[in-house]
């Protein structure tokens, strides 16, 4: 694989399209981001339900569920999942192949108006499964790379810094969320949804960190090189 820099102009005229998977990664980031950015502003219009319990207690940070499950709020968060589920694959993919090759030598989605037993098993199943995502990532890092380079060094210390963030936001929630389940504590259920956003914004970032360690790819449409005799494509030309 050649960087653009390196390639030549003639070579370049035959691509159609070169996109950046760190570039992708990044945009696609930001769908879901701002989709629940934008769902938590606009759903205010809602404000009595949205935070509306069965404990009649008062609370004003509403929970992910909430923001997403009313009109026409849950629309806009379907359609950006939608939106970021193919490049997603893609990445995930990279991603797959990324730790396959570190370890070589050594979402269904439930939507928020599915009933409350299924949604709560399918919260708690994504919750564990990012952790072990997590624990593993971080771990295969530190068998493949005994010896890391300072950029390694300082990377891994930031996704150990988030995994360690996610799991105490994780205790949180389950703290609070016994709050208010059983005492209906006030305001329990706000600090209960802050740390469901806290968690969210922890696998965003943690996605986004893997995806810098892998080496930079690129996503390439274009005709191919002619064959040569032999039958094998023609290389780049290099400068």
């Amino acid at each position: 694989m050649y960087s653009e820099d390196t390639m030549d102009k003639a070579s370049l005229e035959q691509v159609s399209l070169r996109l950046s998977i760190r570039r992708l990664s990044t945009v696609v980031l930001t769908i879901p981001m701002g989709a629940m950015i934008a769902c938590f502003v606009s759903a205010h219009i809602h404000h009595e339900d949205i935070n509306h319990t069965w404990c009649p207690v008062y609370n004003f940070i509403p929970s992910v569920s909430a923001i997403t499950g009313v009109s026409p709020e849950r629309y806009l968060w379907r359609l950006c999942m939608s939106a970021h589920l193919v490049p997603r694959c893609l990445i995930a993919a990279v991603c797959y192949n990324h730790f396959t090759r570190l370890l070589d030598g050594l979402t269904l989605p439930s939507p928020s108006v599915s009933p409350t037993a299924v949604h709560e098993k399918a919260f708690s199943l994504f919750l564990f499964s990012c952790f072990v995502y997590m624990v593993v990532s971080l771990a295969a890092e530190r068998e493949a790379f005994p010896a890391m380079t300072p950029s390694q060094r300082s990377s891994h210390r930031w996704k150990a810094f988030v995994a360690v963030l996610y799991v105490s936001l994780i205790i949180g929630l389950l703290y609070y969320f016994w709050k208010h389940r059983f005492y209906c504590e006030e305001l329990a259920f706000t600090w209960f949804s802050f740390c469901e956003y806290g968690i969210c914004a922890c696998i965003m970032v943690y996605h986004l960190l893997v995806i810098y360690d892998i080496p930079e790819f690129w996503l390439t449409v274009g005709v191919p090189l002619p064959a040569a005799a032999n039958g094998i494509s023609a290389p780049l030309k290099v400068d």
